[in-house]
C-alpha cells in the first residue's frame, strides 16, 4: 500500500505534490520522493522517512517544473531498509521515463531474469517497481527502435502516448496475452471493480464482437473456430471467479488523513500517545522473550522482531504461529528481512501483551507449557 500522485499544471507543481503527499502519508511512512520536469530535464529528490522530514526548503527549490510525480512508500516488496528503493524510479532510454507505482508484481523475479538474459537490462534493487519501469522502457524501445522521429513525428507520438485510448489498447493487448497463457498454465488475474477494470471488460467485449462479425463467416467456410479472450473468460472449464472484499475504503481513509492534519489535534495527540505506549509495552514484553531480538521500531504501527533463533524461514514461522497460537503475522521475507515477522502495535495494550504471550508460549521452551486462549486451555505438545 503506497500513495502516488501526478500533477500537470500551468505553474510550478512541487508544492502541490508535497501537499498531496502529506494527505497520502497514511498510505506509506517508510520513504517519500518527488520528480519534476522542466523542459527536457528531470529533477528528483527522494529519501527514507516521512514527507515533512524528507523535503526541506532547499530540496523544494531544486524541483522546478510544471509536471511532476510523487510517492510515499509502504514496502510490500523488496527491502524495507533500502533508500535506493524509494521512488520515483528513472531510466534514461528510451526518451527518459520516470515512474511511481503502487502494487505488486507477482512474477517480478521471472521478469527480472528475462530482462537480464534477453534484453541485457540490469535491475539494481529488489524493488518490483524498478522491474516494471524497465519492462515498460523495453517495450517502448522495441516499438520505436530504428525509427528516426522528426518534430511532427515526436508530437504525434506524444499525443498517442497521452491518449487514454492508447493506454486502454495497450492494457487490453497485455490482458489478452495473459489470458492466452491459460491454455498451458494457471493464470491468476487480480483486479478490482474500478473504472479501469470496467473499461477493460468493455474492450474485451468489443473485440469479441468485432472478431465474430469480421471473421465468423470465413472461419466456418474453412472449418476453423474463432476463440477470443472473452470466450476463454466465459468458459467455465477454464475460468473461476473468486470475489474478495477488503475493509479499506480509500475516500474514507483520505478523509481521515485530512482530518488528522487539519482537525482537532488533541485527538491526534491521544492516538500518538497510545501508539507510543503500545511500543513501550512491546519492548518490555520482548525483553523477557529468550532468543528473540528487537530493535526499537521507528515506524508508527509495526515492529519486526528477529526470530531466527527459532526458525529462519519467516513464511513457515508465520504459518506455524497462525496454526498453533492463533496470531496473525506477516513474514519478514516480504520486506527483505528473512527470519523476522511483522507485528502490529496499533491495537490495545491487551492485544499487544496477549499476542506476545502467545508467541512466547508457542516458541520459547522456557515459557509455561499451558496457556488460555479465550476460554480454551491450550497445551504445548511440540517441544
Amino acid at each position: 500500500m503506497c500513495g502516488i500522485v501526478g500533477v500537470v499544471s500551468q505553474g510550478p507543481v512541487n508544492q502541490l505534490i508535497y501537499d498531496a503527499l502529506l494527505l497520502l502519508q497514511h498510505r506509506g511512512q517508510d520513504a517519500a520522493g518527488i520528480a519534476t520536469q522542466q523542459g527536457n530535464k528531470f529533477f528528483m529528490h527522494k529519501a527514507k522517512g516521512m514527507v515533512r522530514d524528507v523535503f526541506r526548503t532547499r530540496n523544494m527549490r531544486a524541483l522546478p517544473g510544471n509536471v511532476g510525480l510523487g510517492q510515499v512508500r509502504y514496502p510490500t516488496a523488496g527491502n524495507a531498509f533500502s533508500e535506493e528503493e524509494a521512488q520515483p524510479f528513472y531510466v534514461n532510454a528510451p526518451f527518459g521515463i520516470v515512474l511511481v507505482h503502487n502494487g505488486n508484481l507477482t512474477n517480478a523475479h521471472a521478469l527480472k531474469a528475462e530482462l537480464f538474459n534477453t534484453d541485457q537490462r540490469h535491475i539494481n534493487t529488489e524493488s518490483d517497481s524498478e522491474v516494471l519501469l524497465n519492462v515498460l522502457a523495453d517495450e517502448l524501445d522495441k516499438a520505436t527502435r530504428g525509427k528516426a522521429l522528426d518534430e511532427p513525428g515526436k508530437a504525434l507520438l506524444l499525443e498517442d502516448l497521452q491518449s487514454p485510448c492508447t493506454e486502454e489498447v495497450a492494457v487490453f493487448h497485455a490482458f489478452s496475452r495473459v489470458v492466452n497463457e491459460a491454455r498451458s498454465s494457471f493464470v491468476v488475474l487480480d483486479t478490482a471493480p474500478t473504472g479501469h477494470s470496467l473499461l477493460l471488460m468493455d474492450a474485451t467485449g468489443a473485440y469479441h464482437r468485432q472478431m465474430v462479425q469480421q471473421y465468423e463467416g470465413q472461419a466456418e467456410s474453412k472449418g476453423l473456430h474463432i476463440i477470443t479472450p472473452l470466450m476463454r473468460l466465459q468458459d467455465g472449464s477454464m475460468t473461476r471467479v473468486i470475489i474478495v472484499t477488503l475493509p479499506e475504503v480509500t475516500p474514507v481513509s483520505q478523509a481521515a488523513a485530512e482530518g488528522a492534519l487539519n482537525g482537532l489535534q488533541t485527538v491526534v495527540e491521544a492516538i500518538r500517545l497510545q501508539i507510543e505506549n503500545n511500543r513501550a509495552v512491546l519492548l518490555q514484553e520482548m525483553r523477557t522473550f529468550s532468543g528473540a531480538r528487537l530493535i526499537t521500531p521507528e515506524g508508527t504501527f509495526y515492529a519486526l522482531p528477529d526470530l531466527r533463533a527459532f526458525n529462519g524461514n519467516s513464511v513457515e514461522l508465520s504459518k506455524f504461529l497462525l496454526k498453533k497460537a492463533f496470531v496473525v503475522t506477516v513474514p519478514g521475507k516480504e520486506f527483505g528481512m528473512e527470519g523476522h515477522i511483522r507485528l502490529s502495535i496499533s491495537g490495545s495494550v491487551k492485544d499487544v501483551t496477549e499476542g506476545i504471550a502467545r508467541i512466547k508460549w508457542a516458541l520459547d521452551p522456557t515459557s509455561p507449557n499451558e496457556i488460555y486462549i479465550g476460554d480454551k486451555k491450550m497445551i504445548r505438545d511440540w517441544m
